[in-house]
């Protein structure tokens, strides 16, 4: 399964993440329906995780949906759960690091590959970026960058995001 997150991961494959999700719904519910293996998903982060679900839609399982909706809190929330639970290292390893080769990050954050792992997300006027940042100074950074509603190219936005992190790994 972890090999195969890792493709998902770097690859970005949203046939094989809408896959992922029916598979973590088929644990709860079999057979199910769109909305209960995402009501699986919700009720995870609001059980476990302690997220407030209530400002959370989900859509599909990919992200691609325009009609998923979330926010850096509940990423960074999730982001940090994930970090501190022993799911850790297996989850890290799915993320792709900048200037990984076929991955999203290939032609981004190239000089900072192994200090940032971290995973893309973008749609016509919607560029996120979202992962760990390691930090000589601040350790290990959970961090989600989500910028939405802007019209044309989104070079600008992906180079903003790459300031960010930047300044953080080498504040």
């Amino acid at each position: 399964i972890i090999a195969s997150a890792k493709n998902l991961m770097n690859e970005s494959d949203n046939m094989n993440a809408e896959l992922f999700v029916k598979s973590i719904g088929a644990l709860y519910t079999f057979p199910g329906t769109w909305d209960t293996w995402l009501d699986s998903i919700k009720s995870f982060l609001s059980n476990e995780v302690k997220i407030d679900t209530s400002q959370i839609k989900l859509a599909d399982g990919s992200g691609v949906s325009r009609y998923t909706l979330t926010s850096s809190d509940h990423l960074i929330s999730l982001l940090t759960w994930v970090y501190n639970s022993k799911h850790k290292n297996d989850f890290i390893y799915t993320l792709p690091g900048g200037g990984r080769p076929k991955s999203t990050l290939e032609k981004r954050l190239i000089d900072e590959g192994g200090k940032v792992r971290a995973k893309t997300g973008g749609l016509s006027g919607v560029q996120n970026l979202a992962g760990y940042i390691k930090s000589s100074k601040h350790g290990p950074v959970a961090f989600s960058i989500l910028m939405n509603g802007y019209i044309g190219s989104s070079s600008k936005y992906r180079y903003v995001q790459n300031q960010i992190v930047k300044t953080i790994v080498y504040d």
